[in-house]
């Protein structure tokens, strides 16, 4: 996965959206993952810093976040393993 900022991209559309303010506000984006811990490591090796490290939700989500240079929170997750009682 890369991230492109849009005020370096040369189609108008993608200027403006550039300049509209404020960027993420209260929006998660939730992107699935096929290994969500593997990926929170690449994440690290890319020099990225996440907003959480990857746990388990009462939801069923094993998931962490990450904030794009936009402001918008990026949530990968996968669903977690039920728990053996």
């Amino acid at each position: 996965m890369d991230f492109h900022p849009q005020d370096k991209e040369d189609k108008p559309e993608f200027q403006r959206e550039a300049v509209t303010e404020p960027k993420g506000a209260g929006l998660f984006l939730y992107i699935k993952v096929d290994d969500v811990d593997e990926f929170y490591q690449g994440v690290l090796a890319k020099g990225l810093k996440p907003s959480s490290e990857p746990r388990d939700w009462p939801w069923g989500n094993r998931e962490f976040a990450l904030r794009d240079p936009d402001g918008y929170k990026l949530v990968f997750f996968n669903k977690s393993k039920p728990k053996r009682t």
